[in-house]
């Protein structure tokens, strides 16, 4: 037919005034360009071409080029002070790999984030490794007054508060209350620590 086929060059990895150079000298022309996030090209490089290096093509013909944005970057704001479950569910469905550590607070909640890195102010690139500290609530807690409650109250309170109920029964009285716990009240334990409730 006539018809000088030209193999498409590789175009992969220069930039476009370096592509349109070789394009113009293989007597090929540029076509439409496409943008891309890419993990691995940098931005304003050439990620590939409509047809494919390597083909043969038309002398004239039109290559289309997808050029990378680089790396795709995700919106943080700040989960300080939120939910561990919402930080998590959010960040996760960013794109970002989330690391978390647990530290006891006296001033930020259980279960509520206490820190962030990055801490949000800028955006990262996605897949970026977010590392969030959440409270383990303070590390230790003052026992509550309990004296004359019945065994029902004083449990709900306890429990509430993350420890452990035991109990002990002492006399003959009908209606018991607590007249005894141990460990005594306002001392600081451990959250989860168990308590000894005397009625009588």
């Amino acid at each position: 037919n006539g018809q000088e086929r030209i193999k498409v060059p590789d175009l992969m990895g220069l930039t476009l005034d370096a592509a349109t150079t070789l394009l113009t000298k293989s007597n090929l022309k540029i076509g439409s360009t496409t943008s891309a996030y890419s993990p691995t090209v940098d931005a304003g490089i050439i990620i590939s071409s409509i047809p494919a290096a390597g083909t043969d093509a038309k002398k004239d013909s039109l290559i289309s080029l997808v050029i990378s944005k680089g790396i795709a970057q995700i919106a943080l704001t700040s989960f300080v002070g939120l939910s561990s479950d919402q930080a998590l569910n959010e960040l996760n469905s960013l794109g970002a790999v989330v690391i978390t550590k647990y530290e006891y607070s006296d001033s930020v909640m259980v279960g509520k984030v206490i820190s962030q890195d990055p801490d949000g102010s800028t955006p990262v690139a996605k897949g970026a490794k977010i590392t969030l500290v959440i409270s383990k609530g303070p590390s230790s807690i003052a026992v509550p007054k309990v004296i004359g409650k019945t065994l029902d109250e004083a449990t709900l309170i306890l429990e509430n508060l993350g420890f452990k109920v035991k109990s002990k029964t002492i006399g003959n009285k009908k209606n018991k209350v607590v007249i005894g716990i141990s460990p005594k009240y306002d001392s600081k334990v451990k959250p989860g620590s168990t308590i000894t409730l005397t009625l009588g």
